[in-house]
């Protein structure tokens, strides 16, 4: 069965509209699988919906720390590319967040192709400045 990996996560407003993409996904005959943060609401509301999840502790990019973010968002994506490599997702999906950019970025790394979902009419900053990156 080939797996699809969603990364979401922050509010609601990324993970319900993932959760909704997943269980459609599994209907179709995929494997789901989601990554996120291991300290906000998605660690606890996707296993609950019964997904299996993955967290990396990414935190918000702080322009007044740019070096502690960018070595955060590095940590984070070394740790995603790991998950990705266990999981040998056909296609990575994010749902916009600053959540979703070290598995974006660790989806590149590996050659997995990339797909974003953006639910508002302005696409959101992790959204716009992954787009280059995307399918």
């Amino acid at each position: 069965m080939s797996t699809v990996v969603i990364a979401c996560g922050g509010t609601g407003g990324h993970i319900y509209p993932g959760l909704t993409l997943g269980s459609a996904l599994e209907q179709e005959g995929f494997q789901t699988f989601f990554m996120g943060s291991s300290t906000r609401m998605e660690k606890d509301k996707i296993p609950a919906a019964g997904f299996s999840f993955a967290g990396v502790p990414v935190r918000q990019l702080n322009k007044k720390r740019p070096l502690a973010s960018l070595l955060n968002w590095w940590s984070c994506t070394q740790q995603a590319k790991q998950i990705l490599k266990q999981q040998q997702p056909i296609a990575l999906i994010g749902m916009g967040s600053y959540i979703t950019v070290p598995a974006l970025l660790a989806a590149r790394q590996l050659g997995i192709p990339i797909f974003l979902v953006e639910a508002n009419v302005v696409p959101g900053k992790a959204n716009q400045w992954l787009a280059r990156l995307a399918e």
